[in-house]
């Protein structure tokens, strides 16, 4: 995507992103590529990387192909074992796509074994969210308000953890399910890596609330990790705003 949309290239800087690699820093000709394509980039990020920057790398690479719409074949002339998958032409092309995917995913894994080198490597995959080609599964099992209740079926994915040279010092928390604004923190906390102090509050909170962000029991626990978030500067989302850190305290009235 280019760096402006919806925010997320500043947003990603606020964080702590040295580098954000927008469609045009990669030479994307379009967003709705092949998977292979990002890992790619990546790939040549990485190597660029080791041979001018000593330092450990945390790359975050998103992917595009399983994306909706799904009304067109995407690489026409690519055929899958199998299919087709459903009588339904969107189904199956959402099947046909994950299943590319996949086998991307895969060759890219096998290249970070192959590159893992002393230091080893961790991979964490994650869905951000799920595909509307589910939609009418997650209602028939779910209710017509699945969307509606941010607990339900509708709001969960997966994630998967594979190390290369590089033992996890414990297993990632055995809690289902887990918030995904603590999988980035339980990461570092399973593979043994530097945290900083929002990390390992983070893990702190995580299993203060069972795995729970934004239904968490302790609300008062969550709002005041999300103050010191703002209150260090952490979270400035929107450039042309001030920062919260830099107004001044609002002054109390009494209402009596």
């Amino acid at each position: 995507m280019d760096f402006s949309f919806v925010n997320e290239g500043p947003f990603l800087k606020s964080i702590g992103f040295e580098t954000v690699l927008d469609i045009k820093d990669i030479a994307a000709p379009f967003y709705h590529l092949r998977d292979n394509f990002y890992y790619q980039a990546a790939e040549a990020f990485i190597a660029r990387h080791h041979r001018e920057d000593g330092r450990p790398l945390f790359l975050e690479i998103q992917t595009m192909f399983p994306h909706s719409p799904y009304e067109g074949r995407m690489e026409p002339g690519l055929k899958v074992e199998g299919e087709p998958f459903s009588g339904d032409f969107q189904a199956n092309e959402y099947l046909r796509r994950m299943a590319v995917a996949r086998g991307d995913f895969q060759d890219f894994l096998d290249k970070r074994q192959a590159d893992a080198g002393e230091r080893g490597a961790v991979v964490l995959e994650f869905g951000d969210h799920q595909s509307s080609a589910t939609k009418p599964f997650v209602e028939a099992i779910a209710g017509d308000d699945a969307l509606a209740t941010p607990g339900s079926l509708a709001y969960r994915t997966f994630y998967t953890l594979t190390t290369f040279n590089h033992p996890l010092r414990h297993p990632m928390p055995d809690l289902a399910p887990l918030d995904i604004g603590f999988l980035s923190a339980s990461l570092l906390d399973a593979a043994g890596l530097p945290m900083s102090p929002v990390m390992a509050d983070l893990v702190r909170l995580r299993d203060h609330c069972g795995g729970r962000f934004h239904g968490c029991q302790d609300r008062a626990e969550v709002d005041a990790h999300l103050r010191r978030r703002v209150d260090s500067g952490l979270l400035h989302l929107f450039p042309e705003a001030v920062p919260l850190r830099g107004l001044a305290p609002l002054q109390s009235v009494d209402a009596r």
